[in-house]
Formats: structure tokens, sequence, C-alpha cells
């Protein structure tokens, strides 16, 4: 009876450890890459292929599923990044797909290209395994490298340079023509007119005393000579006349010298 427990028991636990290592129940086994469709060193692969990669873990559970998307990229040759989309099942609508993930390119893998794929060790299991090392899958496209067309260097001819045309000169500006101003013709003066008398600053001399008249003697009537003919009353009236002249003289030259 007790050979009959113990073997009941062993086998129980060994069904226990079996199914810890199942399906991701457990955390016994790691997680990694089970299968490829394309495999490592594969070439002529078509431009247009999907590559589908099988794990040994639920890795398309709601938990890791954003996790895992971010897990993979291709590279070519030259290191750069080849644009791919990641797709992955729904494990609560089909239990069949939790264990597979298909990388694919956006439009087509480059033709002729060596491409490097890498599944990141930070890819996760529904059970919290990781792979913890990342894992690489080479592959090369069929069909020939494209070659970049030389570019076409163009030289520029240099154009001549334009001849300046001549500047044409501004012409001169004609001066004013001046239109004579009609003088005024000076108007004779008219025999009724008295010209204009103009005046001469005053000189300011000292009054000379106008010397008066030396009167003249009067000559006692001379008697008419019977002889020579001329009345004595002529001659004394020549006199008188003369010695009126030399008063009026005087008296014009003294107002003169006042001028």
């Amino acid at each position: 009876m007790r050979r009959y427990l113990t073997g009941l028991l062993a086998a129980l636990l060994l069904l226990c450890t079996t199914a810890g290592a199942v399906d991701g129940a457990g955390k016994a086994e790691p997680l990694a890459l089970s299968a490829s469709s394309v495999a490592d060193g594969a070439a002529n692969v078509a431009a247009d292929t999907s590559i589908r990669l099988d794990f040994t873990k639920n890795v398309v559970n709601l938990q890791v599923k954003d996790n895992n998307m971010t897990c993979f990229s291709v590279t070519d040759s030259g290191g750069n990044q080849v644009p791919i989309v990641v797709s992955m099942g729904d494990d609560q609508v089909d239990r069949e797909v939790r264990n597979t993930i298909y990388v694919s390119p956006v439009t087509a893998w480059p033709a002729g290209e060596t491409l490097t794929l890498t599944i990141s060790g930070n890819l996760t299991a529904k059970n919290g395994s990781t792979m913890g090392t990342a894992h690489t899958l080479r592959f090369t496209v069929a069909g020939a490298v494209a070659t970049p067309a030389p570019s076409a260097t163009v030289t520029a001819t240099p154009k001549p340079a334009a001849t300046p045309k001549p500047t044409a000169k501004p012409e001169p500006t004609p001066a004013p023509t001046s239109v004579p101003t009609p003088v005024p013709a000076e108007s004779e003066p008219l025999p009724s007119e008295t010209p204009a008398i103009q005046s001469t600053p005053a000189v300011v001399e000292t009054e000379t005393p106008v010397p008066s008249p030396t009167p003249v003697p009067s000559e006692p009537p001379v008697q008419p000579d019977a002889d020579s003919g001329i009345p004595a009353a002529v001659i004394l009236a020549v006199v008188l006349i003369a010695a009126a002249a030399a008063a009026v003289l005087l008296v014009l030259r003294s107002r003169g010298g006042r001028k």
C-alpha cells in the first residue's frame, strides 16, 4: 500500500513539473524562437515575403502585445533601417496564434540587399519570461541591387556680359527767352512845363553884410552947352540909371551869396 501511494505522489509531482513547462504556465523554460519561415542565411527571398516567427510561449497576449510590437527591426547592409510592419493574432479568439508573430515590409524588401532581422532580448511572454539576449536572422532578397543613376553634372555656360547701352545725354533745357520790357519813351517836357528845380543842399555861410551903396555925389546940373548940343538933363538921367544899376547888382550878389 505504501509503495502504491509513493508511486502516485511521484507521478503527480512529475505531471506538475511537466505542466509548468508547457505554454508559458510557468517560468521553467526561457522564451525562445522555435521556428522561422525564412531560415538564417537564406537567399533569393522574394521582395514581398512576410516572415513568420514562432516562439515557445504566448507572445501576443494583451498583457505583452504593446511591448513586443517594438522588439523587431530590419536593417540593410549599410545599417539603414528598413520600414517594416509587425502583426499578431488575438489569442482570445484563436489560441493557435498565441506563439506566432509576422514581420513584413511596408512596400517591398530592397532587391539584391542582404538584410538583418533583429529580435530584441526584451521580447516577453505572457508568463513574464523574456528572451534575455537578442536574436538575429540574415537573408538576401532576390534581384539585383538597384544602382543609383549617376547624377548629371550640368555645367553652366557663362552668358556673355551684356554690353551697356550708351546713356543718352539729356537734352539741354532751353533757357527761358527773356522778353524785353519796353522802355517807356522819355517824354520831352512840353514847352509849357517848367523843369523841376533840383534842391541843392544849403550851404551854411556867414552872412556878409551888404555894403551900403556909395552915394553918388550929385553933380551940379550941367548947363547945356550950347556948342555940344546934349542937354544936361539927359546926362543926369544916365548917371542916375548907372547908380541904380550898381545898387541892384550889389543886392543880387548879396542874395546869391546867401543861397
